[in-house]
């Protein structure tokens, strides 16, 4: 299947690109170079000054005059570039006190034309007047303010499709923010309104969206789920460009697909064949790890979790992706073997012996590697449970389970 796309497709979120740019300001010098930190803080103050971003120069610059007065928590913008200790902006008084004229005057024409549609017009332009203002909120960085606009407006708004419109709306914010809580009760809520209905475009939307908050929960496997059913129907480019969503899914699926799913649903599709050649180390990391050749697929490991960490999604969970995949490789190596030496084993994954063994003495401790290794003979012998056997012994314990219950259900009937 070919992914379609339009001349309609929208542009990435101004804010997410704001906090993209921010994202890599805070890196080291290794993943963003002087001039291109310089570019990017460049574009953040284009940006911040054209759309009258009081609230995000207040809270870059460190001011926070406008957060004080109003009662807005401390880093509410809440993401990597909030921990830095120097503000990444210099305040000045100046751009201050233009923003903030702006802004005020800005918002008195919105509100007199809230009441000039509520005295003459009808309610498709009161409605519209009043999202006019909540999309004010939202450019300023107002992100109390906007949630709360954007509320009334669902309340007030007829069909689901504008409703699902705005809670992607208000989605975004809570990406800009990372704010985990928040999107898990919009996605819920966003399922709620396509059970009444909603168009194929809003629900292959839903599922990028949906994506997206798996994966900052940590939820891999759902996330690669989400993102596999919408390789061929991507079309929520206001939250990322295809490149980036091809990343995510291939990076995601080697983690959570078994063998013959990451052949079908990755190595197989068209889609992602189109693009993943432009994505750096991603193809050759992909087919090391299914080729089985595992020296090189370290080295292409290291390779993509420095993109990863440039990934604002993803770079939180670098070392846990780092350690799982890992573990992967070492079982899919073993898989082969009832027993190998050590030192084939570092021979083929391009690593010390005592290095290995370390490695792998760790994650035998916590039981997520099923061997056992022989320090005299330096030998590994797998200990792997056949399919028949985990299903055999999964049925006795249910078994037992059963019966527990019919006992004491019949103890209870024996009484009365």
């Amino acid at each position: 299947m070919v992914r379609l796309t339009t001349s309609e497709e929208p542009p990435m979120d101004i804010h997410l690109q704001i906090a993209d740019s921010l994202h890599m300001m805070a890196l080291s010098d290794k993943f963003a170079s002087q001039a291109e930190k310089q570019r990017l803080k460049q574009f953040v103050d284009t940006q911040i000054k054209e759309k009258k971003m009081l609230y995000l120069y207040d809270e870059l610059t460190g001011h926070r005059k406008v957060a004080q007065q109003q009662g807005v928590a401390k880093n509410y913008i809440s993401s990597a570039f909030a921990q830095q200790k120097a503000p990444l902006f210099n305040f000045d008084e100046g751009v201050y006190r233009d923003l903030e004229v702006s802004v005020e005057k800005e918002l008195q024409r919105l509100r007199d034309a809230v009441k000039e549609a509520q005295e003459s017009e009808g309610e498709s332009e009161v409605r519209q007047a009043k999202l006019n203002i909540a999309n004010f909120y939202k450019q300023i960085g107002n992100w109390e303010q906007a949630q709360k606009s954007y509320e009334q407006c669902i309340s007030e708004s007829v069909g689901v499709g504008p409703k699902l419109d705005l809670v992607f709306t208000k989605m975004r914010i809570a990406f800009f923010t990372l704010n985990v809580p928040v999107l898990r009760t919009l996605i819920e809520r966003a399922n709620t309104l396509l059970e009444e209905g909603g168009d194929w475009e809003r629900r292959n939307r839903l599922r990028i969206y949906e994506g997206i908050t798996f994966m900052l929960l940590r939820d891999f496997k759902r996330a690669a789920e989400a993102f596999l059913s919408s390789v061929s129907t991507f079309s929520a480019t206001e939250l990322m460009s295809y490149e980036d969503f091809v990343f995510y899914t291939v990076s995601l699926s080697m983690l959570a697909l078994d063998r013959p799913q990451l052949n079908k649903k990755v190595l197989l599709n068209s889609d992602v064949l189109t693009v993943i050649g432009t994505l750096g180390p991603l193809e050759d990391y992909l087919r090391s790890f299914y080729n089985s050749k595992y020296q090189q697929f370290l080295l292409r490991l290291c390779d993509v979790l420095d993109m990863m960490q440039t990934k604002r999604y993803m770079s939180r969970h670098i070392a846990f992706y780092s350690r799982e995949m890992r573990i992967l490789a070492y079982k899919q190596f073993l898989q082969a073997y009832k027993s190998v030496t050590m030192q084939s084993m570092s021979q083929a994954f391009g690593l010390s012996m005592e290095f290995l063994d370390r490695e792998l003495a760790r994650f035998i401790a916590i039981h997520r590697l099923p061997c056992k290794i022989d320090k005299v003979r330096q030998v590994i012998e797998t200990q792997r449970d056949d399919e028949r056997s985990q299903k055999y012994a999964k049925t006795i314990k249910q078994g037992d389970h059963l019966l527990n219950r019919i006992q004491k259900l019949s103890r209870v009937m024996d009484l009365e």
